[in-house]
């Protein structure tokens, strides 16, 4: 069987982690995929994951004009205040997925990231 080249291989390596570890938990999991001695060639190996992101830095001049940008019009405000969390170090996409207005800290002037 082939996976389809619009499926990466980490996304399959991903979700069969999580059907192996579905399984374990609800104690149904017999095996182990790299060797079952009961069927032939059954060894099971990772696909290949191939580690392509192209990305680049935004410039200071870019950052200030996106901000710029963002902050006048009313209805980007989220878009607005999402750029500008983001936008300091550390603060990850997934983090900022996860982020709820309870971690906001208006009067501290801080946000808690779990």
């Amino acid at each position: 069987m082939t996976k389809p080249s619009s499926v990466a291989g980490r996304t399959i390596n991903l979700e069969l982690q999580i059907l192996v570890r579905t399984l374990k938990e609800s104690h149904l999991w017999r095996g182990d995929l790299r060797k079952n001695p009961d069927v032939e060639n059954s060894g099971y190996q990772r696909l290949t994951e191939i580690n392509n992101r192209n990305f680049h830095v935004i410039s200071e001049a870019d950052l200030q004009r996106l901000e710029m940008v963002a902050a006048s019009k009313d209805a980007w405000l989220v878009a607005y205040c999402a750029m500008i969390i983001i936008a300091n170090p550390g603060v990850r996409g997934c983090e900022l997925k996860r982020l709820r207005l309870k971690d906001v800290d208006l009067k501290g002037r801080g946000i808690t990231i779990a």
